[in-house]
């Protein structure tokens, strides 16, 4: 029977260099991108002592590796609790769990369609950030909370009435939940009825109407349309609402930019 042995250790960069040195056999191979990944975690101060243990054999490191390399990289000690003595047979079957999601992480403070929200603050941060591209920022864990804790009572407005916009196959509740958040901080009357106006019937002509056309048109073919793609539609069509114009074929012909497009 193993003797188990459970501590917390302030691990400075050197002992972290230490343990890699005398510990890190057998291992699976390095990520340095999950390596940089967590070195920024700690760098930003998003280190906490959570209870996921570094776990030591008796013979090898089975349990950590990219975490020390971290605390190496970020040349900043951090506390973490060490677990020595473990089975060597336990490296098989650690870490086969389901991953916690962002939105197991937002469920757990009372909200409620906690993936649609999830997925609306991705989209969000992306379109605050300026990137070109929704698929830049996968959340991770460590980054969890911080999503969680940005949560406001607008963000949870904007879901239920994105959830009753949606379309299937023109836009998903969370692409319509974050586009309904961003409109109705420009203008949150003319926002309320162009939503309400795109999730029912929209009157021919309208551009919410020429828009949701276009989405199912569009998503109909062989070709789904891109994320970006999606989102500039969506744009365009507001922003010719908002200009008291007509959006047409032109309005919503792609132009690739190194921005997502901006809602005016």
């Amino acid at each position: 029977m193993n003797d188990l042995r459970l501590v917390t250790v302030n691990i400075t960069p050197a002992i972290a260099q230490q343990w890699l040195d005398e510990w890190n056999i057998d291992n699976r191979p390095v990520s340095k991108s999950n390596v940089a990944k967590l070195a920024g975690m700690i760098r930003d101060g998003l280190w906490l002592l959570s209870g996921e243990p570094i776990t030591f054999s008796a013979r090898r490191l089975i349990q950590g590796q990219h975490r020390l390399l971290a605390i190496i990289e970020a040349g900043v000690a951090v506390q973490s609790v060490v677990v020595w003595n473990a089975p060597d047979a336990a490296y098989d079957i650690l870490d086969q769990g389901r991953r916690r999601t962002a939105g197991d992480v937002i469920a757990a403070r009372g909200h409620t369609n906690a993936n649609t929200v999830a997925g609306m603050m991705r989209y969000l941060w992306c379109y605050e950030q300026n990137r070109g591209s929704f698929a830049v920022q996968r959340y991770d864990k460590y980054r969890y909370a911080d999503v969680a804790n940005r949560v406001t009572d607008k963000h949870i407005e904007a879901v239920q009435i994105g959830r009753k916009a949606w379309v299937k196959g023109a836009i998903r509740p969370a692409m319509a939940s974050a586009c309904v958040y961003v409109t109705m901080q420009i203008d949150p009357v003319l926002a309320q009825a162009w939503w309400a106006d795109f999730g029912s019937d929209p009157t021919k002509g309208h551009n919410a109407n020429i828009l949701k056309t276009k989405m199912l048109k569009e998503a109909a073919t062989k070709r789904k349309p891109t994320e970006e793609l999606r989102w500039f539609w969506i744009v365009n069509a507001w922003n010719a609402e908002r200009t008291g114009k007509q959006a047409s074929a032109y309005t919503l012909r792609w132009v690739a930019t190194d921005q997502l497009a901006r809602f005016q």
